[in-house]
């Protein structure tokens, strides 16, 4: 994986300008961001759980509501609810994916559904009891920074954002980008080949019983 630093360099080698002239770090720094957010939204969209993380959220007795873990992948989460799997500790499969506005029963138990409302989680029935709760998630992967630690991406792929920050920033120029886009195609097309399988970009999201079923 690609440092910060070393990501900066990369993407100067497409530009020409190995010192900083009109194309200053702070300014690639930018664009290196956007591009990272978009191509990891790009990316989940496309092959599901590349960036993917999980945590135990053990219950209150009597409380229904709880927080998202920070940086969770709200849109996505939104968007494709088979995206997020919430399941007991030690169980297979995971509660059942629900709307929150058909969540007006309070009675207390053991939950068998939730939903995702804003930033929270929602549990029905209402636990009663502390039961531990396995949480996977999409996450938006944590900020390019220009110094010597890897960046926050799928390793090997790192190209796209350079090539992509490249691109727009020589089309400014009015210069002939090309080569730039034959070579994200091709490093894009590596990615499906590799994380999507037989899945065709664009297709509704089937949801999982889990993120631990394994393919037929």
């Amino acid at each position: 994986m690609l440092s910060g630093n070393e990501l900066l360099d990369f993407t100067r080698e497409y530009l020409h300008e190995a010192i900083a002239d009109f194309w200053t770090d702070s300014k690639l720094l930018v664009a290196f961001k956007m591009s990272q957010k978009r191509w990891a939204m790009k990316m989940q969209r496309a092959a599901e759980r590349v960036f993917y993380g999980s945590c135990v959220i053990p219950t209150v007795a009597n409380t229904g509501l709880y927080k998202l873990p920070d940086g969770t992948l709200y849109s996505s989460a939104k968007k494709c609810m088979g995206k997020i799997d919430f399941m007991q500790t030690g169980n297979e499969r995971p509660l059942i994916k629900s709307d929150y506005r058909t969540f007006y029963d309070t009675t207390t138990g053991t939950p068998r559904y939730y939903a995702i409302a804003g930033d929270y989680i929602h549990l029905r029935p209402i636990p009663s009891s502390i039961i531990n709760y396995n949480l996977y998630y999409p996450y938006f992967p944590t900020a390019i920074a220009l110094t010597g630690a890897e960046i926050d991406f799928i390793d090997g792929y790192e190209g796209l954002i350079a090539l992509d920050v490249a691109r727009i920033a020589l089309l400014k120029d009015e210069a002939d980008v090309s080569d730039l886009r034959m070579e994200i195609a091709e490093l894009w097309n590596d990615f499906k080949s590799t994380y999507c399988g037989n899945r065709i970009e664009g297709e509704p999201d089937e949801p999982l019983i889990s993120v631990h079923e394994e393919e037929e």
